[in-house]
């Protein structure tokens, strides 16, 4: 009996600690609607995604995804979430934030002989423009008037190199009616039971029939999707996906594509 109670009290402390690594209480924007998901192949796992207001106004949001998956990676990513919230207090460039991370917490991967990749998007309201620095992460998908692309380059992950530069942000500008989807590759290499790959084509389908929805409606689109897919197979990988939806206005029209800056 007394093994049975440790072993409850065991699984009640993973999932407390995997509680931590995805927001409960999401930003509320006026102009941009946000919702995610994350869901680990075992009682804990190594994804990270999270989305705060800065004190600009812009709302950031990371997501990474730990080499490994169990208690060990879970740690790793509980240590960048507690120095990316510490960063976000007083910096707001990306190449700060990045720099910051790849010292902090790249220190402590390179001990346990681990990486993270990580994605830093932030998205400024009043501007609907949007940033995005990649550190080795599945490029974001933008979903604009009928197509989809992938922005954001990938630079080196973090904790592979002591002095590696903060890769380049890139930077986009959105409309009304757009949508960006930030995933780990849990998503795009989950298998169905022939060992076909869900892949980056069948997560723009999900999108694209789902774009007219809420965010949280197009995150639940998506797993559908996935998950018929997957038809019962083992998940081998933890899965985590994040939306952004940028408003329209009532009775508005829904306007043209996102631009890329210059």
């Amino acid at each position: 009996m007394a093994t049975a109670v440790g072993f409850q009290s065991d699984l009640s402390t993973l999932q407390d600690l995997q509680d931590l690594l995805t927001p409960k209480c999401l930003p509320q924007l006026e102009g941009a609607d946000i919702d995610g998901a994350s869901i680990p192949a075992g009682a804990i796992g190594g994804d990270y995604f999270d989305a705060r207001v800065a004190r600009s106004g812009a709302l950031f949001m990371c997501m990474a995804d730990v080499m490994g998956k169990g208690l060990r990676a879970a740690l790793l990513s509980l240590s960048l979430r507690s120095a990316f919230r510490s960063v976000l207090c007083y910096e707001e460039r990306h190449c700060g934030i990045m720099n910051v991370l790849n010292q902090v917490v790249g220190e402590e991967l390179r001990r346990a002989g681990a990486f993270a990749t990580f994605c830093l998007l932030s998205f400024e309201p009043g501007a609907r423009s949007l940033a995005c620095t990649n550190a080795g992460h599945c490029p974001p998908l933008i979903y604009s008037n009928g197509h989809a692309t992938y922005f954001g380059g990938a630079g080196q992950a973090l904790g592979l190199s002591e002095n590696c530069p903060a890769p380049v942000a890139e930077t986009a500008r959105l409309a009304p009616g757009n949508v960006v989807v930030l995933y780990t590759d849990g998503l795009v290499e989950a298998r169905n039971p022939p060992g076909e790959k869900f892949g980056k084509e069948r997560l723009q389908h999900a999108v694209e029939e789902s774009v007219a929805l809420r965010a949280t409606e197009i995150r639940d689109a998506i797993l559908s999707r996935l998950f018929s897919f997957t038809d019962g197979q083992e998940q081998r990988d933890d899965i985590t996906l994040a939306v952004l939806k940028i408003k329209v206005k009532e009775g508005g029209a829904r306007l043209g594509g996102s631009e890329r800056a210059t």
